[in-house]
């Protein structure tokens, strides 16, 4: 079972409480977040995505 894995932010006070900034800021966080995990596994991540097509109505 693999490790869970935590987003680590430093300091919440510099959050915005505005939007769209603290949507900018948490984008921010994320990217940073991928480029760690890409250069821990020493290649580009990648993602499937798999569809079954639209459901009937």
């Amino acid at each position: 079972m693999e490790k869970k894995r935590y987003i680590d932010i430093i300091d919440r006070q510099q959050i915005p409480q505005s939007e769209p900034q603290r949507q900018y800021c948490f984008m921010d966080i994320a990217r940073e977040y991928v480029r760690q995990l890409t250069e821990a596994k020493g290649s580009p991540l990648t993602f499937h995505m798999a569809t079954f097509g639209c459901p009937t109505v």
